[in-house]
């Protein structure tokens, strides 16, 4: 592979693939540089996958823990709230001392 090609880098802007090598997979960034508007060549950069690959692991791993506490937080509000709630609309409906329907309650349609 010729680094300096210019047509290595497609319209002049940046692209990458990933290479295999000896059995490790390699992720190569390809950017072209220019000095005073003329191509001068070609910058590689590259990473290991390996260490891409874990990365991309603990950040999902990240998220999932993150996303299932919050969900668990939200369940737990609303399971917090619901007997609260369920006995202010007892006694907006029924008088306190007898427990019986009131007239808002009988009122509604």
């Amino acid at each position: 592979m010729d680094l300096t090609d210019p047509a290595l880098v497609l319209g002049g802007q940046s692209c990458s693939r990933v290479n295999r090598e000896n059995g490790a997979e390699i992720y190569d960034i390809y950017v072209p540089v220019y000095l005073d508007g003329a191509f001068a060549g070609i910058l590689l950069v590259g990473t290991s996958m390996g260490t891409t690959a874990a990365a991309v692991r603990t950040t999902t791993l990240l998220v999932f823990a993150g996303t299932s506490f919050a969900c668990l937080i939200f369940v737990y509000t609303m399971f917090a709230n619901f007997r609260p709630n369920q006995q202010l609309v007892h006694l907006a409906y029924h008088h306190s001392l007898t427990g019986l329907p009131n007239k808002v309650y009988l009122e509604e349609p």
